[in-house]
């Protein structure tokens, strides 16, 4: 299986998956998210590429904020 870097090479003869090293110069869309909801856990690499979606859809941001809220809301632990 072809990879990029920062993805997963899938063995499928030993059926695992070899992860490969950590590269903060590669974006990741979780961080990405991070970063659309004002986090602190991005990168370079993941603000640009954010900052690319932005230009795109301008309302990104807002989709993300109200993504979580409706996630919060919604998927809570009953009781707590």
């Amino acid at each position: 299986m072809a990879t990029q870097a920062g993805k997963a090479k899938v063995d499928h003869g030993a059926g695992r998956a070899h992860i490969q090293a950590f590269d903060p110069t590669v974006p990741n869309v979780a961080r990405i998210y991070d970063f659309l909801l004002d986090g602190k856990d991005n990168y370079a690499a993941d603000r640009d590429a954010a900052q690319r979606l932005l230009d795109a859809v301008p309302g990104a941001a807002r989709a993300a904020r109200d993504n979580r809220r409706f996630l919060g809301a919604r998927c809570a632990v009953p009781g707590r």
